[in-house]
């Protein structure tokens, strides 16, 4: 790669902290899809700044349609996720193609802290005892332990999360930890843009350099609203092969960041009607 890049433990923490000056000006908005206390933003100017830069690799699915984003705002802790979504309408892979791919990469801020974002997840590749998906966790510092392993937790309660019951859903994630101090596993661009490349036809991410082959999707930017989210949630099942949107985005800023449960049709449909019977009432 010719373009100027930087390493993890490279990045700088000296300098004006303009985003974070953004983010305290930003409007709130009200979002029933998170955790009670959290509040919705929207910058396009800051999640170009963060925007991950991806390699098209190992993609079989053509380039995304869009990138989705929204930032979500912890006030207790004074905590930004910027939560990012590429979005293909149908996922080519041999056995596992369906209608609809949403992956994520989540990348977070303090109001208190540098420019750099103190953590970073992202889906990643993993074996078949994990479905072949893990949550690739890169705190600022730490250990590294590149073997997956089980983090279960609940998923959250309905609504923020549609498919979450009363919270006592089981959810059994797989996660492996590469921290951003180490300079291994990630690079960056524009001081805080990570590098990734598609590691499998999956279309999960991966960090490694040599992954970073193939060309560089740009996919428009566009809003992660409510209103996207509830079609993605219950109208993205028309066909037996489509996949809806599992992904439970209610409380990024807990273990293991990343929660996705694959919901059925008839989840879907039942969840979908008792909306539409509380609507009548």
């Amino acid at each position: 790669m010719s373009r100027r890049t930087r390493t993890g433990s490279q990045l700088s923490s000296k300098r004006v902290n303009n985003s974070q000056i953004s983010l305290l000006k930003l409007k709130a908005h009200k979002t029933k899809y998170a955790l009670e206390g959290y509040k919705a933003l929207f910058s396009a100017k800051l999640a170009r700044q963060y925007e991950p830069i991806v390699y098209s690799s190992d993609c079989m699915s053509g380039d995304p349609e869009a990138l989705y984003y929204r930032i979500l705002h912890n006030s207790k802790k004074n905590e930004y996720c910027i939560q990012y979504f590429y979005y293909w309408k149908y996922q080519n892979c041999m056995m596992a193609s369906h209608g609809y791919d949403y992956e994520p990469i989540f990348i977070y801020l303090k109001s208190d802290n540098s420019n750099s974002p103190y953590l970073i997840v992202n889906g990643g590749f993993a074996g078949p005892t994990c479905n072949f998906h893990k949550n690739e966790v890169r705190p600022q510092t730490g250990k590294r332990d590149g073997n997956s392993r089980q983090a279960p937790t609940t998923l959250s309660p309905y609504p923020a999360y549609p498919f979450g019951q009363d919270g006592n859903i089981k959810y059994h994630g797989c996660v492996a930890t590469y921290p951003l101090d180490t300079g291994e596993d990630l690079l960056f661009e524009e001081q805080h843009r990570p590098l990734f490349g598609i590691r499998a036809c999956s279309n999960v991410f991966s960090g490694a350099k040599g992954d970073l082959r193939g060309h560089r999707f740009n996919p428009p930017l566009k809003k992660l609203t409510d209103k996207v989210l509830t079609e993605w949630y219950f109208h993205h099942f028309e066909n037996n092969d489509d996949m809806p949107f599992g992904h439970d985005i209610a409380d990024p800023f807990s273990p293991p960041f990343i929660k996705f449960h694959k919901p059925s049709k008839e989840e879907v449909e039942k969840i979908s009607k008792q909306q539409r019977r509380r609507r009548r009432q």
